[in-house]
């Protein structure tokens, strides 16, 4: 036996391969399909059903009469690759700053972006005919992107409060393999914005906006009467703080010094003093519109040597309705959930000593370590130890 394996150690695997080759190619051949002529060199073979969508290849295998020995001729060059695609065209509609509310898509955008995502079996490029918004023929409107099978539309104008429907009738969407779409119809409803809610206690609190107001105006902000005392960290003003403060008389806030405090903005941070519980609410300015005028800033805010009052910016504009919320970062790696933003992150090059968080509920300051969240509304009191540097948000 060893001097047999010895002699051709090559037979026996050769012949173990060959027949799982054989094997493989049984199974693979979904139909053996008999040419019938059609003229000199010309043959036609209709395949009856090649199964469900997928790679095919067609191998044709012939005899040259011509040849002395009959060769048979398989190869390369009578071998042909397709897809093959028998799935219609179906597709999920979305909107831009979508919600579910009630159970129903929502958004707070009045000119939201539309997509229409298709998944298009094999041949992935599909035509649309016609698409309508809220039974108007908008096809003109429907943006195609490169890869053929995602479109988009910005509405001209303001969709007004309230339900709005996206329409592909049946057949009015195709694909590179001329499969026609059944019905796709999506709703979508735009609500009005919400208010950013930020709870405020009896006494003093250090409180600061995600985005800026819609309304900066500080008597837009601060609508109660309760809250009447209104301090803005500014470290290029006297004390370092611009003061505004409600007149009894007027019942407004007022700046109270030169520097005063008029208007509201993310970059700051503020003092606020209140006669009671009532929260603050405000509507602010929400994610970038895709019909915006004009590109979204780099947002920055500047700090001094020793302790800098720093407000919680959501540059994303996400977290700008509704409570506090931890402030979370979209992972530069498609499908990875956001994550949260830590105290470290939040700082980036800046070099600081101690940071600080006021706590309303028990009167006092709170050490932050560098992995503490960070979360909308609040103020971090930072120490700069080094070198100023702005913080990117």
């Amino acid at each position: 036996g060893d001097s047999a394996t010895n002699e051709d150690p090559i037979d026996g695997v050769d012949n173990d391969l060959d027949g799982k080759i054989d094997e493989d190619r049984e199974r693979a051949v979904l139909a053996t399909i008999p040419a019938l002529s059609q003229g000199i060199n010309l043959w036609r073979a209709e395949i009856p059903s090649a199964g469900a969508s997928g790679d095919r290849s067609v191998i044709v295998t012939a005899i040259d009469k011509s040849t002395l020995n009959n060769k048979e001729i398989v190869g390369a060059e009578a071998a042909k690759s397709f897809a093959l695609d028998t799935v219609a065209p179906a597709a999920v509609v979305t909107v831009s700053a979508a919600m579910t509310v009630g159970g129903v898509t929502s958004t707070d955008q009045t000119r939201p972006f539309i997509t229409v995502n298709f998944s298009a079996g094999e041949t992935r490029t599909v035509k649309v005919n016609k698409i309508q918004l809220d039974g108007v023929d908008v096809t003109a409107d429907l943006v195609a992107s490169s890869d053929g099978v995602r479109f988009f539309i910005a509405p001209a104008s303001d969709l007004a409060i309230g339900t709005h429907t996206v329409l592909i009738a049946a057949n009015d969407a195709v694909d590179a393999a001329g499969n026609k779409n059944a019905k796709i119809e999506s709703t979508f409803k735009v609500i009005k914005r919400a208010t950013f809610d930020l709870d405020i206690f009896a006494g003093w609190n250090a409180r600061s906006f995600p985005s800026d107001p819609i309304d900066p105006d500080i008597n837009s902000v601060f609508t109660n009467a309760g809250h009447d005392a209104v301090l803005g960290f500014d470290p290029s003003v006297p004390g370092q703080w611009a003061v505004s403060v409600r007149d009894t008389v007027s019942g407004l806030l007022e700046p109270a010094t030169e520097n005063g405090l008029s208007s509201i903005r993310s970059t700051q941070a503020y003092w606020v003093h209140s006669l009671n519980f009532e929260p603050i609410k405000v509507l602010l300015i929400g994610e970038t519109l895709p019909t915006a005028g004009s590109p979204p800033s780099i947002v920055q805010i500047p700090t001094v040597l020793g302790f800098n009052a720093v407000p919680v910016i959501d540059t994303s504009r996400k977290l700008t309705f509704g409570a506090s919320k931890a402030l979370t970062r979209q992972s530069p790696i498609s499908g990875n959930a956001p994550s949260a933003v830590l105290v470290a992150d939040y700082l980036g090059a800046v070099v600081e000593g101690r940071v600080y968080r006021w706590e309303p509920q028990i009167l006092s300051f709170v050490l932050l370590t560098a992995s503490t969240a960070v979360n909308t509304g609040e103020v971090l009191f930072v120490e700069v130890t080094g070198t100023p540097v702005p913080i990117f948000p």
